[in-house]
């Protein structure tokens, strides 16, 4: 798997930064190109969904005052994007913005089927319940990898990475889609959950054997299984041999339980501190 197109949505708020310049050093390390994507929302498709009897005059204050928002965020959009490449002291075309008018979800989903990373900034902390976040949206709706990136900057990525493996289908899906930062780490650790300092059965034989046959290997660590969903305490294990990258299945319980009942998917959406690649 290459990666040769990093997607980045940004809205001209706060959380643009981390995410563009997390985009940028991917793209300098794998040489490939970042794309900006800014969503204006379509208020015009949403009017009919208002309720009847609104006259003409309140229609045209709603779409101007609309669209004055929207030309406001996207120049600071805008700011953002230039104020990113600037900091990274790299040459303007390895990234561009997209401006498309639509349905915020359903724009970014359709761009992210299409790209073979898409970065954001972690969740705020006090994001609603239940809607889901915008990460959450390509996760499970396009299907896509995400990278989240932490509010401090950052000068490397990969470097060091944790594998959190349980064996499921998204762990799977999130280390098939981190084998580009796999293949140049200077040092893999997977971290699988135990039961009294052992792991499953053949947990690991499968792992190992496709680590091998791609000419890779990495160190294993158990974590006690009575933690396994314990998102505070796997961030705090995945971080102690100071990996730069977290990889990871997200939301290999149904999102609904880890709502309920909370989980390491949301706990590291709100919380991480080093880079988390999810896949599902």
């Amino acid at each position: 798997m290459a990666m040769n197109y990093i997607l980045c949505p940004v809205t001209g708020g706060a959380e643009d930064r981390p995410a563009l310049e997390s985009a940028l050093l991917l793209a300098k390390r794998f040489q490939a190109h970042a794309r900006a994507l800014f969503v204006r929302s379509s208020v015009t498709a949403t009017i009919p969904y208002l309720g009847e009897g609104l006259t003409g005059a309140v229609i045209e204050n709603i779409v101007e005052a609309a669209s004055k928002a929207a030309d406001e965020s996207l120049a600071a959009a805008k700011g953002h994007v230039d104020e990113a490449l600037a900091g990274a002291g790299l040459d303007p075309q390895i990234l561009s913005i997209r401006v498309v008018e639509g349905v915020l979800e359903d724009e970014i989903a359709a761009a992210s089927r299409l790209a073979d990373l898409v970065v954001y900034a972690r969740d705020p902390a006090d994001s609603a319940f239940p809607d889901r976040s915008l990460a959450e949206q390509t996760l499970l709706g396009a299907r896509r990898p995400i990278l989240i990136a932490p509010p401090a900057k950052l000068t490397h990525i990969g470097e060091k990475i944790a594998v959190l493996w349980d064996g499921g289908t998204s762990a799977a899906a999130a280390f098939i889609a981190a084998m580009p930062f796999i293949k140049r780490a200077a040092s893999v650790e997977v971290i699988t959950m135990a039961a009294d300092g052992e792991t499953a059965p053949g947990l690991l034989e499968d792992l190992n054997d496709a680590l091998a046959i791609r000419g890779l290997n990495a160190t294993m660590r158990a974590v006690d299984n009575a933690s396994s969903g314990d998102g505070a305490r796997l961030l705090a294990e995945a971080t102690s041999g100071d990996a730069d990258l977290i990889v990871m299945g997200g939301y290999g319980h149904s999102r609904l339980r880890q709502l309920v009942f909370g989980g390491v998917t949301r706990h590291m959406l709100r919380n991480v501190t080093v880079p988390v690649l999810m896949a599902h």
